[in-house]
């Protein structure tokens, strides 16, 4: 350590007892006597309690369910608040007006039913020409402006009509986009139906 290190350790010590001696009490101790008996110590005095006067938690269960008695706490568990549900709004009741307040308006009138309208199928534009071919698969010929269209039983035309069934002297239609019920019967050799 070198010389100037010392001095400085030194004055810090000679610093530090100073402080010491500044702050250390002053007050003076009694001398013991008769009246004074016990321990003492220089600045406080030292109350000495018997066993008998140490002052017992409650036994009792009524005072242990007032709170008083047993606490235990983990100190190494986070505490947990217990939730508590937000209430719950209660809807508020729109006011019916009555028959003379403002805002009436009478009873409701009943829905008027729906009338049914008949599904009118669109109009056949063919010709039936001619029926040929062996009579289990008969094959009709249609003439359409200027068109001349072979069909046999359940052929589409057009995307639109379907040709049901060819009779001896008829031709039964569907239309593709109408319900199955709904057909027309065509006599040979007629031309656009109605």
């Amino acid at each position: 350590m070198t010389p100037e290190r010392k001095r400085l350790a030194l004055l810090f010590a000679a610093l530090a007892g100073a402080a010491a001696w500044s702050f250390w009490p002053r007050d003076e101790a009694p001398a013991p006597n008769a009246g004074n008996a016990g321990p003492q110590r220089r600045g406080k005095a030292v109350v000495v309690l018997d066993y008998d006067d140490i002052p017992k938690p409650p036994t009792d269960p009524a005072a242990e369910m007032a709170g008083i008695g047993k606490v235990s706490r983990n100190v190494f568990a986070f505490f947990v608040p217990t939730p508590t549900n937000p209430p719950i709004p209660t809807p508020t009741k729109t006011p019916i007006p009555g028959e003379r307040e403002a805002g009436f308006y009478g009873p409701s009138k009943p829905t008027p039913t729906p009338t049914n309208t008949p599904i009118v199928p669109p109009a056949i534009p063919y010709t039936v020409v001619a029926v040929f071919g062996p009579k289990e698969k008969p094959i009709v010929a249609f003439e359409e402006g200027g068109r001349i269209i072979n069909a046999r039983e359940g052929d589409v035309l057009d995307g639109k009509f379907i040709l049901l069934k060819i009779n001896q002297e008829s031709v039964d239609w569907g239309f593709k986009d109408l319900p199955r019920e709904i057909t027309r019967r065509m006599p040979l050799g007629t031309s656009v139906s109605r």
